[in-house]
């Protein structure tokens, strides 16, 4: 059976002892960040849990992280399958994708809060890089926009800086589906609507990572992942459509045509991303759930929960590629998390033509001359 939110996933992380809850009080600027770094680095990836900040020092939400890619095993809860059948199910899904069904209302906007309402500050967004990033940064927010002309929906995850309490930084890298339909939209002057989700079915944020082909959109592949199609509802100030049990939704649009500074950013190479010139966002609108969950990635270095998802996601990609478009004898793909699940790939062949025995002989043969001696 499909998860119906994040908080569903949670209880199965639990009930598989994939879960560790902090009762403690942490601060959200060095100690969430400090504490999931040493999680990362000296638990064994085949134990390492997701992990629950029940109390964050100033706020009432909680923070959850590495709810999605703590482990292997995590992402393959998330998935309900085993590893082994991870690429014929993402195969499956971007083959047959299932269309979102629209609902009227849901419990993302439990509470709504519009114009001068709005307070980004009263989310508990970590600092990452303490003493490098500029500000918090929210990690895993999948961003939802659509295509001016075809209105096929994009959902990506990429990094957003807090500038305000209505403002936010938003860098999206070349030939990200959601950079295009910006630059679209900049073309006629116009704003893009933009709404970022934090925390949802942990299929969304599987999807909201990986590379799709740009006409596919990311909630029809999660419904299919997920056996079931996503609920989504309208927002309440853009014209966007969102998954409905979300837990917090922050609702806007890109300024048209207008660049402003963001970051540097502690990126998941280990190495800091430097600043750019990125889309400002003005923020219009704010809802969440009641008693909501923040959730945030760990990233920053690997081995980090973004390179876990980006390394599974991609390599199911990649095998589909080599086996089912391009025919080749490929037995299986494998993205080295050392590398940030970017830079390394490692690719098993099946062998179908035997080494010939008078092949063997010629290159004995080649070694004796060379050598002037008997073998």
């Amino acid at each position: 059976m499909p998860y119906e939110d994040l908080r569903e996933f949670l209880d199965r992380l639990k009930a598989a002892n994939k879960l560790h809850r902090i009762p403690k009080p942490v601060d959200k600027d060095w100690e969430i960040a400090a504490v999931s770094r040493i999680a990362f680095q000296r638990i064994p990836e085949e134990r390492r849990p997701a992990l629950f900040f029940e109390r964050v020092t100033g706020f009432d939400i909680p923070v959850v992280a590495g709810v999605l890619g703590a482990s292997r095993s995590i992402y393959c809860l998330a998935l309900e399958c085993d590893i082994h059948d991870v690429h014929k199910k993402w195969s499956e899904a971007e083959q047959h994708p299932l269309d979102p069904l629209r609902v009227s209302t849901g419990p993302a906007q439990e509470n709504v809060y519009q114009g001068d309402e709005v307070d980004l500050y009263r989310l508990p967004i970590p600092t990452w890089t303490v003493g490098q990033d500029p500000a918090p940064y929210i990690t895993a927010g999948c961003v939802v926009t659509a295509d001016p002309d075809s209105k096929i929906r994009n959902v990506g995850t990429y990094r957003v800086e807090l500038q305000g309490p209505r403002e936010l930084g938003l860098f999206i890298n070349y030939l990200q589906g959601g950079r295009e339909h910006v630059e679209k939209n900049n073309q006629r002057g116009l704003p893009t609507p933009v709404a970022i989700v934090i925390g949802s079915d942990p299929v969304i944020g599987l999807v909201s990572v990986s590379r799709l082909p740009q006409n596919l959109d990311e909630l029809a592949v999660a419904g299919a992942l997920r056996g079931a199609p996503v609920k989504v509802v309208k927002c309440v100030s853009v014209d966007l459509e969102v998954p409905a049990t979300a837990e917090i939704v922050i609702e806007g649009v890109i300024r048209p045509n207008e660049l402003a500074s963001e970051g540097p950013f502690g990126e998941y190479t280990g190495y800091m991303g430097p600043k750019s010139m990125s889309y400002k966002v003005d923020v219009h609108c704010l809802t969440h759930r009641n008693q909501p969950r923040f959730q945030a990635f760990i990233s920053q270095m690997p081995p980090s929960e973004s390179s876990c998802i980006r390394s599974i996601g991609r390599e199911a990609a990649l095998y589909k590629h080599l086996v089912e478009d391009l025919h080749l004898p490929v037995s299986d793909v494998h993205l080295l998390e050392c590398s940030g699940a970017a830079a390394y790939l490692v690719i098993a062949i099946k062998k179908t033509i035997p080494p010939s025995r008078g092949s063997s002989r010629a290159r004995r043969g080649a070694l004796r001359r060379s050598s002037g001696r008997s073998l």
